[in-house]
C-alpha cells in the first residue's frame, strides 16, 4: 500500500498485533480506510476535502489503538477516546471508544 505522499503504509511484521486475529484485521482495514480517504482527498474540492481528512485521522487513530490496546474488538465500539483527560497534552492516551 502507498500513501498519497509516497511512503509505504505497510505495517512490519513487528507492528502487527500478535495473537488476535480481530485486531489484525482492525490494523488492516483502518490503514486501507485511510489510504481510500487520502486518496479521495487528493481529488475533491476544499468544500469536502476536509470531511475525508477527519475521516483518515480518525482511520490512523483506530490503526494505532488496534496495535497499542489490547483486548480491543473492533466490532464492539465506534471512534476514539481519551484514557485520561486529566492528563497533560503529551500523556493523552486515545482508546477506542466503547
Amino acid at each position: 500500500m502507498e500513501c498519497v505522499a509516497g511512503t509505504s503504509l505497510e505495517p512490519s511484521a513487528n507492528a502487527l498485533p500478535k495473537g488476535s486475529s480481530s485486531r489484525r484485521n482492525a490494523l488492516s482495514a483502518a490503514m486501507t480506510q485511510f489510504e481510500e480517504q487520502m486518496t479521495a482527498a487528493s481529488v475533491v474540492t476544499s468544500a469536502t476535502r476536509p470531511i475525508n481528512l477527519y475521516y483518515a485521522l480518525a482511520q490512523v487513530g483506530l490503526a494505532v489503538s488496534a496495535v497499542h490496546t489490547p483486548g480491543t474488538d473492533s466490532s464492539s465500539s465506534h471512534g476514539l477516546t481519551i484514557a485520561n483527560p486529566e492528563a497533560e497534552f503529551p500523556d493523552l492516551t486515545a482508546i477506542r471508544a466503547g
